[in-house]
């Protein structure tokens, strides 16, 4: 039925014939006797339900009113019937029929909802359109059955097939909430998998599915396209795939996100990302998704490490060896004549070229390996890449790229560990079978801990027990200099692009094993900022372990295989040994308060990891009380109050005051403070911590509720009413958003963020209109949709009302008794500024003819006008 076998229609009845032209009617649209003959044949229903129908009781109420003879309003049974009905539109498409019932002898009950017009298809759709922001027209018509000497009603449903290339529909908001249960979530996507409604979470096989052209018959399957690829062949020096079944669905799922364009996988060497992303591409070679057209892989990958030979092997193929060989590289792929590509100069001139190639031929486009390059072409070749994935986005082109450095933010990048030990028992199945070395189940559990799940760190211990000793000394051998040949190989990309500072710092690390930011900054003689600078960008290469907390606080440690690498990072430092004097020193002396605060601090987190929140609290009380000049302690006892049950954030708030008092800079601080404020509903108290920290700490979910208490703040006003005041917060909540998303701090929160704008600039724009009745007041109007634009946010109708509203205020002015210098000197202003907004609406990939249309015009009669009112002075 389609090409996943066991996904789809492949196991309902009568027949496949009968299948097929219940698909045909499906894509037809009919609701007639010809589909009813199929489903309900001789009135009755069949024994099946399947991928293309589904039996129910009734239709809920969708009209939510109480009618007589009818079933009262039901959320939960209409987000049931969303559900569904989102669940066969992604898949095939399909019919409800509803007024069956369950038991033999009742196979037909009616539906009395429908007879009461309490289900209305439109309501239906209206609700699907507020829940998905996707049109899904269903429609729906009445049959009567004579039953057993009287006539029922029964209602037959039809939903449309998603169209091929459409995005899979997914839920933008969640259902209501009903006895703690929720029929779907926010960002839920589903399928109709035989006769069930299958969450695209529960089964892998459902996004790569979805993706694909969903064809109904099984038979046709040998003749279905595979992707066009210039993929290279499978390195056979290398162990086939196996596992890392989470980040293949992840990058399936990725496929279907709205927002997300380009996407990085990275992590330390030899952990797996190029195999990763090989198999990803190959798994859509096999099962082509139908918004992408080309599989194109381009790779600066020059050689690679064989752990199981012990040795570098060349590459079969290098794509690109700069950032003008990838693009040009790239045109020629895309299809670009070598005349076209001769053409190109420059980078912009190829990322142009490409661009209206990839317009035209959506690709899935991996960029293997940029390490390769000098540090600085990888951060300019991403900048670039990153810019035309956002350009060519809408025609469903998508970029992946694998990289050791981590490019991009938070929700770009997709972490690579190593393998997991369920999955590491198969992988260490292929090298048994490669090498013939047996070995059991804690043997396998040895060799998962010494190398993190690393494939490459793994096969390089089996090679040395191949060598002829056993897996445990092979272990203790690898750890010494027997492993420092796939050590160097793993990390000396990293190395080199360390500074001489930076390797000091990952020495100092090294040699410590485990230790605090205020230790490690004393031995180096450096600031705290100095030291979050190395801390930051040794992080990036994956090369000590920390999470935030960590990072600004607690302990800081080096996986197992770094400080295997002490010897050769150690080569690097000039001054080794009066680092490791003053590490020992550090250690035998203990600075006691810092020390102590960092170990009260350690210990604070460490309770938290095993989620023993009351237990951190008692110990951040303690703590507190015995310290009571610490500027950290008060932070992290205000942390401790928001994540015991119940949460206290009365509290927490008093503590967080305290900390800023005490001279606390801990980034976390602006976080959790805020969160303390939101929970108790102190919109102004949100508001003024905003303006008491440093707003690059505000990010993420701190920052969008700073925007949203702005906006509560404006509706608050309004309903006084107070206009000037609502109008002040909501154009506040508008530039707080501005800034953070300019300012890089919006992170996972930038669409709620973007929704909050765009909501604060209507309702700015709509007071300032209103409060400016008249003509003379209208340019107030005029600023205000100025400030709106200023905010990146360019609704039409605001753009309109903004130039009209110029318009008015002109041709006030053009009315006065006698000639106006000022005025005509701010009309002078505001024309460039409209000339400004033409440009941009002109100049955007998205053409709006009609708003340039009605804006020129203004624009040109304005020009005449105020040409006119120069002459005439």
């Amino acid at each position: 039925m389609n090409n996943l076998q066991g996904m789809g229609a492949s196991q309902f009845a009568p027949s496949l014939k009968s299948e097929r032209r219940i698909f045909q009617y499906i894509q037809e649209g009919r609701l007639d006797s010809d589909v009813l003959a199929i489903v309900l044949p001789d009135s009755a229903p069949l024994e099946y339900e399947g991928a293309l129908w589904d039996y129910k009781r009734t239709f809920p109420n969708v009209v939510g009113k109480n009618f007589p003879s009818v079933d009262p309003p039901d959320d939960k049974a209409i987000a049931e019937l969303m559900k569904d009905v989102v669940a066969f539109h992604n898949s095939y498409g399909g019919y409800i029929l509803a007024g069956v019932g369950e038991g033999i002898n009742d196979p037909i009950v009616g539906c009395r909802n429908i007879a009461g017009f309490a289900f209305k298809v439109d309501k239906l759709n209206e609700k699907l359109r507020s829940y998905t922001k996707t049109e899904i027209t269903c429609r729906f018509c009445k049959i009567r059955l004579p039953v057993a000497a009287q006539e029922l009603e029964i209602g037959l449903l039809h939903i449309p097939r998603r169209p091929d290339g459409a995005p899979v529909v997914q839920f933008s908001k969640g259902a209501p909430e009903i006895k703690g249960k929720q029929a779907f979530k926010k960002g839920d996507v589903f399928a109709r998998i035989d006769d069930q409604c299958v969450p695209a979470k529960a089964d892998p096989r459902v996004i790569p599915f979805l993706c694909s052209e969903r064809s109904l018959d099984q038979t046709k399957k040998s003749l279905q396209r595979s992707t066009e690829n210039n993929l290279p062949p499978r390195d056979p020096n290398l162990l086939r795939f196996v596992g890392r079944s989470d980040y293949l669905s992840a990058l399936w799922g990725w496929l279907i996100e709205k927002n997300s364009p380009l996407k990085v996988l990275t992590a330390l060497g030899g952990t797996g990302k190029t195999s990763i992303a090989y198999e990803f591409c190959t798994q859509i070679v096999q099962n082509k998704p139908s918004t992408i057209e080309k599989v194109i892989w381009l790779s600066a990958k020059r050689q690679t490490y064989s752990a199981i030979r012990g040795q570098n092997l060349a590459a079969s193929r290098v794509d690109f060896f700069d950032i003008r060989s990838f693009f040009a590289a790239l045109c020629i792929e895309v299809g670009a004549v070598d005349s076209d590509v001769d053409d190109c100069e420059t980078a912009p001139d190829f990322a142009e070229l490409a661009h209206d190639h990839l317009q035209e031929l959506p690709c899935l486009v991996v960029i293997d390996d940029i390490d390769t390059l000098p540090l600085e072409e990888q951060s300019e070749l991403f900048s670039q890449v990153q810019a035309l994935s956002g350009r060519t986005f809408a025609s469903g082109t998508r970029f992946l790229i694998t990289s050791r450095l981590e490019f991009g933010g938070a929700s770009q990048r997709v972490k690579v560990d190593g393998f997991p030990r369920d999955e590491f028992g198969d992988y260490v199945a292929l090298l048994v079978e490669e090498t013939g070395i047996e070995i059991n189940s804690s043997l396998t559990d040895q060799l998962w801990k010494a190398s993190l799940g690393s494939p490459i760190f793994a096969a390089s211990i089996f090679r040395l027990s191949r060598l002829g000793t056993s897996i445990s000394n092979a272990v203790r051998d690898w750890k010494g200099a027997a492993g420092e040949e796939v050590r160097r190989f793993a990390f000396e990309r990293e190395l080199g692009q360390l500074s001489d500072a930076e390797c000091r710092t990952l020495f100092a690390l090294i040699t410590l094993g485990e230790t605090t930011q205020v230790e490690l900054a004393h031995i180096l003689e450096i600031d705290q900022q100095k030291l979050l600078q190395h801390l930051s960008r040794i992080r990036e290469y994956h090369m000590f372990a920390a999470n935030d907390a960590a990072l600004l606080g607690a302990k800081l440690t080096v996986p197992a295989p770094i400080l295997l690498m002490s010897d050769i990072i150690k080569a690097r430092v000039n001054d080794p040994k009066r680092i490791e004097k003053e590490c020992a020193r550090a250690r035998n002396r203990g600075n006691r308060s810092d020390s102590t605060v960092s170990f009260l601090i350690a210990q604070i987190v460490a309770e938290w990891r095993e989620e023993e929140f009351d237990a951190a609290l008692a110990i951040a009380r303690a703590a507190v009380k015995h310290n009571s000049k610490s500027s950290d302690l008060p932070c992290m006892l205000g942390r401790c109050l928001l994540q015991v049950y119940p949460p206290q954030p009365k509290e927490a708030d008093k503590w967080f005051k305290k900390a800023l008092e005490n001279g606390c800079t801990r980034i976390e601080l602006a976080q959790y403070w805020i969160e303390a404020k939101r929970l108790l509903s102190d919109w102004v108290g949100i508001s003024e911590v905003a303006e008491k920290v440093p707003s690059s700490d505000i990010r993420g979910p701190a920052a969008f509720t700073v925007a949203l208490a702005e906006a509560n703040l404006g509706s608050q006003a309004a309903a006084r009413p107070d206009p000037e005041k609502a109008a002040y917060r909501f154009r506040r909540s508008m530039f707080e958003i501005q800034r953070a998303i300019s300012e890089g701090r919006a992170d996972d929160s930038l669409p709620e963020m973007r929704e909050i704008a765009r909501e604060s600039a209507k309702r700015y724009v709509a007071i300032v209109n209103r409060q400016s009745e008249q003509a003379g007041d209208k340019l107030n109007v005029f600023n205000a949709v100025s400030d709106v634009f200023e905010c990146h946010i360019s609704e039409s109708t605001m753009l309109l009302l903004g130039a009209k509203s110029l318009q008015t205020w002109a041709n006030d002015v053009f009315r006065r008794p006698s000639f106006d210098q000022k005025a005509a000197d701010i009309l002078s202003q505001k024309l460039d500024r409209l000339d400004q907004i033409l440009s941009h609406i002109e100049d955007a990939d998205y053409r709006r003819d009609t708003l340039v249309y009605n804006l020129g015009n203004i624009y040109a009669e304005l020009a005449d006008d105020y040409n006119g009112y120069l002459s005439g002075a």
